[in-house]
């Protein structure tokens, strides 16, 4: 018989009824329920059936009822042990000075297991790669975090299905994406690379380049060839025998203006290079 509501996990307030002690008096029953304990080993265990007398003071565990409900009850030496119906001990309790056994519940809460949705700590935690709350507290304490930085991790809506706008023509519209730095670096010691995509076609270009800076100057530099390649729909290229590669540097400045690069090919002519000599 227990008299705070709070530690019910369970309670049934259609249980009503009346107890009487051994001074005469009498008191109403509001319910029947569970109640949850922690044991030492951290384990949690259940008493059931247990009265809820809102008007008792000292909560009352019948020892008859435990052992009625396959617990062991030992009595000996001045202690009280109880064990489970899988014969483990979860209780031991000294007698005290009035001939009765105090013993002190560790009421358990219960738990809801469910999915629910993290705090904003940890939500930050995993939006920084797992970043350490002392680094979070840190980043925000020391306003470490730059506007571009806290704009890229923040929630966004989704890319639109469609585009607002499409090109009309070919090369009306070009999109670019610079990336890198990549390791390891390519044999010509190229870092990065820069991808262009034709709105209208699809077509696409890939240049690879050594620093980020050398974007703007590349693209210019190759805007010609895009036209043509763009106009044809295809490559504009030059056969050229491997014995024939060494190339003066204004014949290679002619043919950039004109939008043509040279492919070199093995003497065999199984092995062909596509693009610019060195890549």
């Amino acid at each position: 018989m227990m008299g705070e509501r709070g530690f019910f996990s369970e309670l049934d307030t259609g249980v009503h009824g009346t107890v009487r002690f051994g001074d005469g008096s009498v008191v109403g029953i509001e319910g029947r329920g569970t109640v949850l304990f922690k044991c030492k080993t951290g384990e949690h265990q259940a008493l059931t059936g247990v009265y809820h007398i809102p008007r008792l003071t000292a909560n009352i565990v019948s020892l008859g009822q435990l052992e009625g409900d396959g617990y062991k009850i030992l009595m000996e030496c001045g202690s009280l042990k109880i064990w489970d119906a899988q014969r483990r001990l979860l209780a031991k309790v000294a007698r005290v000075a009035n001939n009765l056994y105090t013993l002190n519940l560790d009421i358990g809460k219960p738990v809801c297991l469910a999915a629910q949705g993290s705090s904003a700590a940890w939500r930050w935690h995993a939006r920084y790669g797992h970043l350490n709350f002392h680094g979070l507290r840190r980043l925000a304490e020391q306003d470490m975090v730059c506007d571009s930085c806290l704009a890229g991790k923040q929630w966004r809506l989704a890319f639109p299905s469609e585009a607002k706008y499409r090109a009309a023509h070919k090369l009306e519209l070009i999109h670019g994406d610079l990336c890198g730095p990549v390791t390891p670096a390519t044999p010509s010691d190229n870092k990065y690379f820069f991808f262009l995509v034709d709105d209208l076609s699809r077509y696409m270009w890939l240049i690879l380049l050594g620093t980020k800076d050398q974007a703007a100057t590349v693209f210019t530099a190759r805007a010609p060839r895009l036209r043509l390649e763009g106009s044809w729909g295809l490559f504009a290229l030059i056969a050229v025998e491997s014995s024939r590669r060494a190339l003066s540097s204004s014949t290679a400045r002619k043919r950039a203006s004109r939008g043509t690069s040279p492919r070199h090919t093995s003497r065999n002519r199984t092995a062909w290079w596509r693009g610019e000599t060195k890549q």
